[in-house]
Formats: C-alpha cells, structure tokens, sequence
C-alpha cells in the first residue's frame, strides 16, 4: 500500500448548478480529474491501489445516488480509473438512489463498493446492538447482491466514536472511512477524507491535491469547529443550518 494517501470524498454530481452544498457539477468534477492525473500516478479505488506506489488519490462517492452510475463511472470507464462507492442498501432503488442493478454493473466493472450502514443513520447514537446490525446487515445485504465479500466501510455524516469504531472492526470491515480531513498514512488504523463540495473552487482543488501542513491545519481547525457546533446545537439543526446557509 503507498505509504501516503490523499483520500477525497463526494457525493452527488450535477449537470447544472448546485442545490445543496454537497453537490458538484459535472463540468467541474472533469476538470478535477483532470487536474489530478497531472499530480498523480495512480487513482482509484481503496481496493485497487498500486502498493508500489509512494502516494495515491482514492476517489469515494457516498450515498449511492444515480449520478454516480450516469456521470462518474463513464467518465473513469473511459480514463481507465476505479474508485469506491459506498451505499445504504435501503436507499437503493429509491429516487434519486441506484438501483441495484447498476450496483452490480459498477462492481462488475472493477469499482469498489462499501458499505455506508444500511439506514444511514448517525452511528455513534446507536445502542450495541443497533450497532451490530447496521454493520453486519448492510455487509451481508451488499455481498448477497454483487457476490463479492466487502471490506470498507465509510461513516454517515462523519459520525463515529471509539465504541463504533470497534465494532466495525468486529463486523469484519478492515478499511474504516471517516470525514476527518488529512492525509492517511500505510499504519493508519481508519482513514481520512477530504470533502469536495460546491464550494471549492480550482485553486482549492490544487491545494487539496497538494495538501502542505498550512492547509491541512486549516482544514482540522475547521472540522473541529463544526464538529462543536454539531455538539452544541445538535446534529438536527446543524444539518437545518447547512441546508440553508446552501440555498443563500
């Protein structure tokens, strides 16, 4: 495995312009890419990095929204790139969801797929057994589909604690994803992810693929704020208060 890994995490991709701050244009995540093959040499899926390599970007797309099937896998088809995908089994076959026949085709394809939980729920709240569910029912349900064992798994909302942390690793995933930003590492027990959402724009795109300790201690400094006002406010209004501060 490369020793250093630079891990970005998306979610739905848009034609036109952004309705939620999560979203990113298709125009836009092309230049990405594109920006990204002149920095690195290998792109893809946490399952098909090249451990030859000193470094590598690993592409995820949570959720499992129709985009993922109708704009990203074309375009990594046709430049010969993998990434992972992490889905909710029950969001899948709902609007705006895949359906599990284009989960199959992604897998079958080459593309990693991960578990996101199976209701996508904020996992940190669950009691033990809820926990064990979530874990172990979304594994299975993924494996009886694409008839391939899974082995990562990315959290909802970010939220983890050391408690679900060991029980994911009970459940059998071995590549635990977190929405903590930075640059993961060959001995790091879970992995960080950097966010690209509506509002980064290509300068921020070079900074995020040459992420120096300046930028990625803004980047903590930030995600600890937020994960304070999540704290104080509750997860329920700050996702309100994202939602609108979006629509401004």
């Amino acid at each position: 495995m490369p020793s250093r890994i630079n891990t970005f995490v998306l979610h739905q991709i848009i034609e036109k312009s952004s309705k939620n701050w999560e979203d990113v244009e298709v125009k836009f995540f092309k230049k990405m890419i594109g920006l990204a093959l002149e920095k690195y040499s290998t792109i893809s899926s946490f399952k098909n990095l090249n451990p030859y390599d000193k470094e590598a970007l690993v592409l995820t797309f949570d959720d499992g929204f129709q985009s993922d099937y109708h704009f990203v896998f074309p375009i990594l088809k046709e430049l010969n790139l993998t990434a992972t995908f992490f889905i909710s089994p029950s969001l899948i076959g709902k609007k705006d969801y895949m359906t599990w026949e284009q989960v199959q085709v992604l897998s079958n394809s080459g593309m990693e797929i991960g578990s996101h939980s199976q209701n996508h729920l904020f996992m940190s709240r669950l009691s033990d057994k809820e926990l064990k569910y979530e874990f172990e029912k979304s594994k299975s349900s993924i494996e009886e589909k694409i008839f391939k064992e899974i082995f990562s798994f990315a959290y909802p909302y970010g939220d983890f604690s050391k408690r679900t942390n060991i029980s994911a690793r009970e459940a059998g995933y071995e590549n635990v994803f977190t929405s903590v930003p930075g640059i993961s590492y060959i001995n790091d027990n879970f992995y960080k992810r950097n966010a690209i959402h509506s509002s980064i724009t290509s300068p921020l795109i070079k900074d995020m693929l040459n992420p120096g300790k300046v930028y990625l201690y803004r980047k903590k400094l930030k995600y600890s704020f937020l994960l304070f006002l999540k704290e104080t406010i509750g997860i329920n209004n700050y996702l309100k208060l994202k939602k609108l501060v979006s629509e401004l």
